[in-house]
């Protein structure tokens, strides 16, 4: 554009060049115009010439003007779509960067989704979880209660096989003593049976044994050893009771024992106490009846054994007669 100005310059100023040589200059050259025109109008048309040069000059500027504003805008555009083409790749950018931003939004609210629902159930774990402590504090509480209930049972218990022990040593002491003086008392009698065994009458005829024994049961004397001899069994089942009792405390001590070694328990109270309950009937009534059973036929015995050996503990009364003797 600037070429095409500078070749107008040029032809403008060559036009005017020209036409002052063949117009304008010394007079011969005007007097030897083509047309023989005179000065004015010549003059007329130099001056028309130059309006016509100065208004080529002005559309020349105007022109120049047209291109520098043009050359701005084209810079202004070239800029501008250098700007356009930078926010361009500013905006791809800032769309990646969203599209990464909108993936890790969308994963974090799946995430937060799942996590929300494993808050709700772990709220609702929660709450079932109270519910269950709780019921298991009250039976907790309840088996404590029973717990400290039997175990205050089993320390009585434990106190009184103490004490039934110390009376069972001291029964047994006892016990021991009267075997000690019945087994020489019955030593002594057992001789003397053998000593007068020659001495015996012939047996006695029904009438004379029902004397006899009518003598046997009312002589104030015989009475008095029968009485004795009672009381020694009667005492004697008295202590075989405690003693049966005793061995079954210490069976149930050696079941306990057992029972803790097997199932691994420490706090076995409460089974041994129902096992208690159970046989309890048995353990105090069982050993009882059989030693009354056996007291009664220990007294049947001894009974038949003095109306046997009648002249025996008549001849140690000193009430037989001569003849019996």
């Amino acid at each position: 554009m600037v070429r095409v100005n500078e070749d107008l310059r040029q032809e403008v100023g060559f036009a005017a060049n020209e036409a002052l040589q063949t117009y304008g200059g010394d007079p011969l050259m005007r007097r030897s115009g083509p047309s023989g025109m005179n000065q004015v109008e010549l003059v007329a048309i130099i001056d028309r010439e130059q309006r016509r040069l100065a208004a080529l000059n002005s559309s020349i500027d105007k022109t120049q003007s047209t291109l520098v504003d043009v050359k701005l805008r084209e810079g202004s555009e070239i800029i501008r779509l250098g700007k356009t083409k930078k926010m361009a790749q500013y905006v791809t950018m800032l769309e990646n960067r969203l599209q990464r931003s909108l993936l890790k939004h969308n994963a974090m609210h799946a995430a937060n989704s799942s996590l929300k629902q494993v808050q709700e159930q772990m709220r609702r774990d929660i709450s079932f979880a109270d519910t269950l402590q709780v019921g298991i504090n009250q039976q907790l509480k309840t088996v404590q209660d029973q717990i400290c209930k039997r175990a205050a049972t089993f320390d009585e218990i434990v106190a009184h096989n103490e004490r039934s022990r110390e009376t069972l040593t001291v029964l047994h002491r006892s016990s021991e003593q009267w075997h000690s003086t019945f087994n020489s008392d019955w030593g002594a009698l057992s001789q003397l049976i053998n000593d007068q065994s020659d001495d015996f009458p012939t047996p006695i005829d029904p009438i004379q044994n029902q004397e006899r024994l009518q003598m046997l049961l009312y002589d104030p004397e015989l009475v008095s050893l029968r009485q004795q001899s009672g009381f020694a069994l009667e005492e004697m089942a008295e202590k075989t009771a405690i003693v049966t009792k005793y061995n079954r405390l210490e069976q149930y001590k050696r079941t306990e024992s057992v029972l803790r070694g097997a199932t691994g328990i420490d706090n076995i109270d409460g089974l041994v106490n129902v096992f208690i309950d159970q046989v309890d009937f048995l353990f105090i009534h069982s050993p009882l009846q059989s030693i009354d059973h056996w007291f009664i036929v220990i007294l049947e015995l001894f009974l038949e054994t003095l109306s046997n050996w009648e002249r025996v503990f008549a001849f140690r009364t000193g009430s037989c007669s001569e003849n019996d003797r």
